[in-house]
């Protein structure tokens, strides 16, 4: 079974192409989860997260304590069950926003050993786009703003250098990542993504776009 983690910066249409692949591959054996969430604990810490200021190490070990939740309640008894799975976010997002964004390298270590009790996704989905332009789309949106959405522009410039950096890292092991500019309209990065992961999960038949 597949396990497919769709990552991105503040805007680039992560949850509008999660929707759409729920539609998609509705009735099929997929398993759409997002992290922080997708558990009970891992929305109470989602909340916290995103509503509350706290410092950069807190913040580090409660995304890890949502993810390890996750993993270990949903992800790997879906996989043991021969479902696949499609998650909004995953440890990428850990490296590039707590990690680089915040200037914590020297949580770099513990992070890395901490790895090696999840699941490792067989392929990463990155939808790429300059931080300018992904936060002025947020914006216009009309969605509510959470606390990462309103940090700095430098920040956000960061987190995009740690996803370059946490991906070629990976890479270099063998893992699979997609990139896409995800500049483009989004039925044209929907189009650029949508036959990769079908074919990579076997499913050659689907709803929408046929």
């Amino acid at each position: 079974m597949s396990f497919i983690a769709i990552e991105g910066g503040e805007g680039s249409g992560k949850s509008t192409l999660m929707k759409a692949f729920s539609m998609e591959f509705s009735g099929h054996s997929l398993v759409f989860v997002r992290e922080p969430g997708s558990t009970e604990l891992g929305e109470e810490i989602r909340t916290l997260l995103v509503g509350r200021k706290m410092i950069s190490a807190a913040e580090f070990f409660l995304f890890l304590s949502a993810g390890i939740q996750l993993a270990e309640e949903i992800v790997i008894p879906a996989l043991k069950a021969g479902r696949h799975i499609i998650c909004d976010r995953y440890r990428a997002s850990t490296y590039a926003y707590q990690i680089v964004g915040r200037n914590r390298r020297d949580l770099s270590k513990t992070f890395w050993e901490a790895l090696e009790l999840f699941p490792i996704p067989d392929l990463y989905i990155h939808l790429v786009v300059p931080p300018e332009i992904g936060l002025k789309r947020k914006k216009k949106s009309g969605e509510v703003l959470n606390r990462f959405d309103e940090d700095t522009l430098d920040f956000h410039r960061r987190v995009e250098a740690g996803y370059d950096e946490y991906f070629a890292s990976i890479e270099s092991s063998g893992s699979r990542v997609r990139r896409v500019d995800a500049r483009m309209p989004e039925e044209e990065v929907y189009d650029a993504v949508i036959d990769d992961v079908t074919s990579f999960i076997g499913l050659q038949q689907f709803a929408l776009s046929k």
